[in-house]
Formats: structure tokens, sequence, C-alpha cells
């Protein structure tokens, strides 16, 4: 993906389309957490890879790092949803509500036990 596709945006972490990636501007001020999300965001451009997912959580450097910076700035803390509304177009992403089912059905087990 060539520099010219990625968007620099007030709010969220970074998310990926088809056509662009985009990114919190204040990810600039962090170059080494910068290139680390924007380097995961490329890769989904090959598809959902859940290993790489999986993994991604795993780096604790870096897990650390995201979470001080979603601290700092709340506004990237929108990525949580699964739906969200942007110009006129609804969008969702489907491994999240997928995610979010599948911990919801295991919390209402537990609690019915």
């Amino acid at each position: 993906m060539e520099q010219n596709n990625i968007q620099y945006v007030e709010w969220g972490l970074a998310n990926w389309y088809e056509d662009k990636i985009e990114l919190n501007i204040n990810l600039k001020k962090y170059p080494k957490l910068h290139d680390y999300i924007l380097n995961h965001e490329k890769k989904h451009k090959k598809g959902f890879d859940l290993i790489h997912e999986f993994f991604l959580i795993l780096n604790i450097k870096y897990l650390f790092m995201i979470l001080l910076f979603c601290i700092k700035y709340p506004k990237t803390l929108i990525d949580l949803s699964p739906i969200w509304i942007k110009g006129n177009t609804l969008i969702y992403d489907l491994n999240k509500i997928l995610l979010y089912s599948i911990a919801l059905v295991c919390i209402i087990i537990l609690i019915l036990r």
C-alpha cells in the first residue's frame, strides 16, 4: 500500500478499508507504535488472520503502549464498537460482532450454572 493511501483521523486507533488505511493522527508522535500499527493494518489487505490477531494481543510491549495511547487519547476507544456510522454509511465489523457474541454466550452460560 502506498503512503498516499494512509489517511490520518482524530478518532479511533486504526482501520483498514479496501482503498485506504486510517490511522489516528496522534500516532505520528509515537513512531514505533505508528509503524507497528501500520504494518498490522497492511496485513489486513491479505485477509483476516486469526493467528496474527492472537499474537498481536500477546505482544505485551505493544499492547501496553496501545493501552497507554488509548487512555491518553480516549477517541481511540470508538474502535471497540462493532457497529458505527461514517457519513451516511453504516459500518460493521463482523469479527467483533462474532467475538462479542461468543463472549456474551460464555457469560450467560457462567451465570446460569
